[in-house]
């Protein structure tokens, strides 16, 4: 059947743990239905093929919540549904809200999720898609940095036990080390699997390793979530964030740090060892002190420059040639 946006029925999802709560509209913003599903598997195959049958042009948005969305998006998707992953800051509760009164509920949620997605005809966010190849790595890209959040949790709690008077408690820390390990050459071995041209440009690059290499490319499926490079700075979090109004506020520029944290900071050990070992990079970071920079600052401009590099060689499959990127341009690669 031919969409036309007049026909098009929005359904707007909330999604929670253990149950989600969802909202139809029409083409003009209209409530429809509204309700909750459980997050089972087999109720959410059962959910989508009954809504479907009832409205054949059915466009679904939910939000990228964790890993909880994909069993809901994914039971869609093989139903034959579009299904839209938004970005949690397009459908927060401020960023919908329509009155001055605070309201925060699963429901009001979903519905301003719908109405969102409504509004933009369904251009906003990414169409899901699924790979089980890539989300068994990117799965195995995230237990690793809980496994070394533990770890460092661990020792931090040992070391300020054993300040203590008269205690001696030593706890060995081996089984995470061993674990973490054995995850870091798996993941490297099936990265190199997956994405065998994208490790190669990744790992020339001097100052990248393959640790870094292969947890960036599996946590972001080899960048295929983001179209541009600023999108792909904005989830790592280096794009900037500025706060002005009138004459009263003037703040300064600032990175926003809303995106991956793990990744933000092993781009910028990446920058550090760049502005070490490579001659344009040092002067991009010795221009940024120049200007009266903090040298934190200094290697957070590095690293947005080097995601930006790092997103144009791998998108174009060029490799990165350290003698043409431009200070003030974007990066210039040679083809492979």
């Amino acid at each position: 059947m031919q969409k036309t946006f007049d026909s098009i029925i929005y359904l707007g999802v909330d999604i929670g743990k253990t149950t989600h709560a969802w909202t139809l509209v029409d083409h003009r913003g209209h409530i429809l239905e509204e309700g909750e599903v459980t997050n089972k598997p087999t109720t959410l195959a059962t959910f989508a093929k009954g809504l479907l049958k009832r409205f054949p042009t059915l466009l679904v948005g939910c939000e990228a919540t964790g890993s909880y969305y994909e069993r809901l998006a994914l039971a869609f998707s093989e139903a034959g549904v579009k299904v839209r992953v938004i970005n949690p800051a397009l459908t927060s509760t401020k960023a919908l809200r329509s009155s001055m009164r605070l309201t925060k509920t699963d429901k009001q949620d979903a519905r301003g999720i719908a109405r969102k997605l409504q509004e933009k005809q369904g251009e906003i966010g990414t169409v899901f898609s699924w790979n089980s190849a890539e989300r068994r790595l990117q799965a195995m890209a995230r237990h690793l940095q809980f496994l070394k959040k533990q770890r460092a949790s661990l020792k931090v709690r040992v070391k300020d036990l054993q300040s203590r008077p008269f205690e001696t408690l030593d706890v060995n820390t081996s089984i995470f080390d061993k674990e973490i390990s054995r995850l870091e050459r798996e993941l490297e071995k099936e990265t190199s699997r997956l994405y065998e041209r994208a490790m190669e440009i990744l790992t020339a690059i001097r100052g990248v390793g393959e640790k870094s290499a292969a947890m960036l490319l599996a946590e972001t499926m080899c960048l295929k979530r983001f179209p541009t490079s600023k999108a792909f700075a904005a989830f790592l979090g280096l794009d900037p964030t500025l706060k002005q109004s009138g004459t009263s506020v003037n703040g300064k520029s600032r990175m926003s740090k809303a995106g991956s944290p793990h990744l933000r900071a092993r781009l910028t050990w990446n920058a550090k060892l760049l502005v070490q070992w490579n001659d344009t990079f040092r002067t991009l970071f010795e221009n940024a002190l120049s200007r009266g920079k903090a040298p934190g600052v200094a290697y957070g401009i590095v690293a947005r420059k080097f995601a930006t590099i790092v997103h144009q060689c791998i998108t174009n499959r060029e490799a990165f040639n350290s003698e043409k990127v431009g200070l003030g341009t974007s990066a210039k690669c040679l083809t492979l």
